[in-house]
């Protein structure tokens, strides 16, 4: 089994719906290079979005990696090995970088015609927004510290989708229980492309419509 399906199997059709909601239960490779995470000293006063410093440059792409910097109140500075899955029939491309412990899951939801270009980066949303849209979350564990941000503001260029993907992203991600803020930007080059199993995908298609209808549903109840 690839290190992308055993990622998948742990982080699941959740991370599709609600992507940081299973940030500490995801899984992966052992290949890091990382300087580790560093949050806040005890007592600091954590910065508003107009206080941050600005976004870093782009680092450096590596081929089958995403490389990452960071500015701000948390420090994710690494280049982590990554796999990639697509379910072309609904149009949804998963990354996966790093290792369990300090981690990158980035979702994509393509639009039906060219998906090379730009997406917007948006907090995950249980009603699965519409493509073109672009969602990234990131796990950071050290002992006996657990971490769990997301990205809600930025934009994702993509560059390459065939049989490897390629892109780069400016995001400001928040950590979702203390309120941390970091601009967080990343490059991904040459990640191999698997298609993912049809009973996969299909449990993805049911789970979007079921929101659909549900949404729906709400609503109509709210005519008058």
């Amino acid at each position: 089994m690839s290190e992308f399906s055993l990622w998948r199997r742990s982080f699941g059709i959740t991370c599709l719906i609600a992507i940081v909601a299973v940030l500490v239960g995801c899984s992966g490779g052992s290949d890091q290079e990382s300087d580790g995470p560093r949050h806040p000293n005890a007592g600091r006063t954590l910065s508003d979005y107009d206080e941050l410093p600005p976004p870093p440059d782009m680092p450096e792409a590596r081929r089958g990696r995403l490389v990452t910097r960071t500015t701000g109140d948390f420090e994710i500075n690494g280049t982590w090995e990554s796999s990639a899955g697509i379910c072309p029939e609904i149009g949804i491309v998963e990354i996966y970088a790093g290792p369990s412990g300090m981690s990158t899951g980035i979702l994509l939801r393509l639009p039906e015609e060219n998906p090379i270009g730009t997406y917007p980066v948006v907090a995950a949303d249980p009603d699965f927004p519409d493509p073109p849209v672009a969602m990234i979350a990131v796990q950071a564990f050290k002992e006996p510290d657990a971490f769990g941000f997301q990205a809600y503001f930025g934009e994702l260029e993509l560059t390459e989708l065939d049989e490897r993907v390629s892109g780069n992203f400016v995001t400001t991600a928040r950590e979702i229980t203390i309120d941390m803020l970091s601009h967080y930007v990343g490059v991904f080059e040459d990640i191999p492309l698997e298609a993912l199993p049809d009973e996969y995908c299909e449990t993805v298609r049911d789970s979007t419509l079921q929101l659909e209808v549900v949404e729906q549903a709400d609503t109509s109840s709210g005519e008058g």
